[in-house]
């Protein structure tokens, strides 16, 4: 008489499933032995390829095609044929199969610039791209992806150790990758088999593991820290068991390793401890993960006076390292990524640019980004100096959106590519965001799920899309059946921009866009114990198209001492993905400044750098 079970959409393998048996209707209920089982992607419904990111002039590289289904998993069944192309160039025909994931050997450019890889079905149903490859005559750098926040079944996650390795290594194709498992659960045991792992799966040159555990305090005694380990043999976890405070897992840590083999990343979610840092051990702090987006937390740090560079992740707990999905409540947000600048993919090299805070932060797409200010790279200080230039290039996954160079935690100069100011623009993007601000306790605010309607006047609604960001399970557009001109909408925000494109046909002086967004409640596990969740007031907002002010409009909604926003603009066509950058300030400088520069695209992507000092001084 069961009605059964619906499985979850994460594909696992080691799901357990608990039966609970009443055999006398007494509700005297026991548990029969839980058998583990395997949980596999549906059929093909979407194509990513992985590819590097920086490589060299006639070096041979493999680029990574996988299919997947509409929740991210690897796909199961059988598989379409696909054609891959190369900047608008037929380059190779994948024929059908069985396999997931084919592995294109061997390709190599013999002319420097940048490499679009696009895939796409013989019907043409399912089509994606790969990272872009940035070509260059003689590299003395390169980007390398990982994951540095991400669990298993050995804490309150699922899968196993080696699920959670192959998945990095084979579906993710990360550079690097680390088992961050919560240590109030993690054994002895298990921590001696996952240093056993981590050196199993470890292969310079390939794939780099490094041994690691997250600290797992609550925020009001230091907060959530993962800690990095240069090499595995002979490390002890100083958990919270022997260390309840953050002085102490610093002074732990510090008694039994070398500094140099020591990198500890607090995170915001779960709020680690920003007004006190030890410089020798935290390099790194996690801005954004599948929680949401937390810039004002590295700010936080910046302000400090603390010298830290910005990394991202997923905290996903369910061995979809790199490459995580999302999820129906809580966490929204596809993962972010951590992005290493390094020589060369060794271990000592990723560690080194670990502690050397070359690195930087993205949402998740692969966004190449290199920033410098007088020549020097993220992460480095230099001598103080009345002029500075900051110069870089991004190279992005999508059209590219804006570029702003941020100066000691305050916008400084930004450039727009996106926004149409000519008033003959056909896509027009509406924007919901809330901050992710911190309330009382250092607790971030809540996730805001808006849902409402979009009303076109005075033209038609051809089309509305996410552009790239969605969340399969809460986040939804319709047009309505009984009045084509209106969108009925959900999505949720957390420090990042959800945005929808609208493509409009006849657009004329009369056009607007009407924006009615119902009454609703923040939401986010576990916040609610210190955070009472807050009603969100309905309202509406119109947008005529004539009175958009250099292409864009926004109306602010008052939600307790947080400014939410609604907006819409006109966006551009023909936008590069690609862009050079260089910025001045000349202006009242400090003897301690700070830089760093944000790239955004449309859909919202985004890559965060490393700062950048000038003057002041170093304890490191």
């Amino acid at each position: 008489g069961s009605k059964g079970f619906r499985v979850q959409t994460y594909s696992n393998d080691r799901f357990p499933l608990p039966v609970y048996v009443d055999l006398e209707a007494t509700d005297n209920f026991f548990t029969l032995p839980i058998y583990p089982h395997r949980i596999v992607g549906g059929p093909p419904a979407g194509v990513h390829g992985f590819a590097p990111s920086i490589v060299g002039v006639g070096e041979r590289f493999d680029v990574s095609i996988r299919s997947e289904d509409q929740y991210y998993n690897r796909a199961s069944g059988p598989v379409p044929g696909y054609t891959v192309s190369v900047n608008g160039n037929e380059y190779k025909a994948i024929p059908p199969g069985d396999d997931a994931i084919t592995v294109l050997k061997d390709i190599a450019f013999e002319a420097p610039g940048i490499y679009r890889f696009d895939i796409r079905s013989a019907d043409g149903k399912i089509a994606g791209i790969a990272n872009p490859v940035w070509v260059q005559a003689d590299p003395a750098r390169r980007v390398y992806w990982g994951e540095t926040h991400a669990h298993c079944g050995w804490a309150e996650g699922q899968g196993t150790a080696d699920g959670f390795f192959e998945f990095g290594r084979d579906d993710a194709r990360l550079d690097f990758l680390t088992l961050s498992e919560h240590d109030l659960w993690l054994d002895d045991f298990e921590w001696s088999q996952l240093a056993k792992k981590v050196r199993q799966y470890h292969e310079n040159g390939k794939f780099i593991t490094l041994l690691g555990y997250e600290w797992t305090q609550d925020t009001a005694l230091g907060g959530h820290h993962n800690v990095f380990f240069r090499t595995p043999e002979d490390r002890k976890r100083v958990n919270i068991h022997r260390a309840k405070y953050l002085t102490e897992l610093w002074q732990g840590l510090r008694a039994e390793n070398d500094l140099d083999d020591l990198v500890v990343i607090p995170h915001a979610h779960e709020a680690g401890e920003w007004r006190i840092s030890d410089p020798g051990l935290e390099k790194l702090v996690e801005i954004m993960s599948m929680h949401g987006t937390f810039e004002w937390y590295g700010q936080k740090f910046l302000q400090q006076g603390h010298r830290v560079g910005f990394v991202a992740a997923s905290d996903d707990h369910l061995s979809h390292p790199g490459y995580s999905g999302t999820l129906p409540r809580g966490l929204f947000q596809r993962g972010g990524l951590a992005a290493l600048i390094a020589p060369e993919k060794t271990n000592d090299a990723i560690f080194d640019a670990m502690r050397n805070l070359s690195a930087y932060a993205t949402t998740g797409e692969r966004i190449i980004l290199d920033v410098s200010v007088n020549g020097a790279n993220m992460g480095q200080r230099i001598a103080p100096a009345e002029n500075r230039t900051i110069k870089g290039r991004t190279v992005g996954t999508e059209q590219i959106d804006s570029i702003t160079l941020v100066k000691n935690g305050e916008d400084l100069r930004s450039e727009d590519f996106l926004t149409a100011t000519d008033g003959k623009a056909t896509r027009y993007v509406v924007g919901f965001w809330s901050p992710s601000d911190p309330q009382r306790r250092a607790i971030p605010r809540p996730s805001k799920t808006w849902s409402g309607t979009v009303h076109v006047r005075g033209a038609k609604l051809t089309r509305a899309t996410f552009p790239t960001r969605d969340n399969v399970y809460s986040d939804s557009i319709t047009i309505a059946k009984d009045d084509p001109s209106v969108l009925e909408f959900t999505v949720t925000t957390r420090g990042q921009e959800q945005s929808i494109v609208l493509e409009l046909d006849g657009v004329g002086a009369d056009t607007a866009i009407d924006v009615d967004v119902k009454p609703g409640i923040e939401w986010t596990p576990g916040t609610a114990i210190y955070i009472p969740l807050m009603d969100t007031p309905g309202f509406t907002a119109s947008f005529p198209l004539t009175k958009l002010e250099k292409g864009r409009a926004h109306h602010d909604v008052h939600v307790r001492h947080f400014v939410d926003r609604v907006s819409v603009r006109a966006i551009k066509d023909d936008v590069p993905m690609d862009h050079e950058f260089e910025f001045a300030d000349n202006a009242t400088v400090d003897d301690a400044d700070n830089y760093y520069v944000r790239v955004t695209q449309l859909g919202g992507g985004t890559a965060w750098s490393s700062p950048v000092w000038v003057g002041g001084f170093s304890t490191r």
